[in-house]
């Protein structure tokens, strides 16, 4: 696989879950600006407008600050979901 399309299926797939952990939290955009970049500002809220949308990645000291912020492992914006099985 090469570089390009590992970082596309990383973007997609950081996207995917900043929007799951985001509804789950109950968290807009803009908490998610104030709470990352400390303030709410037209270029925070466009920074984190293109994670969500899968445009760009965030650093790694953004993905620090991205999973404090969510309350989740940085693991977690970089893994699918895991979906529980039901035991029959």
């Amino acid at each position: 696989m090469s570089t390009t399309t590992h970082r596309n299926l990383s973007k997609k797939l950081v996207s995917a879950n900043l929007r799951r952990l985001l509804a789950a939290g109950g968290l807009s955009q803009a908490d998610l600006a104030r709470a990352v970049c400390g303030d709410a500002s037209t270029l925070s809220r466009i920074r984190v407008h293109r994670w969500v949308m899968g445009k760009i990645l965030p650093t790694p000291c953004e993905q620090m600050e991205l999973a404090t912020a969510l309350d989740c492992d940085i693991a977690e914006l970089f893994h699918p979901e895991k979906k529980s099985r039901k035991i029959s």
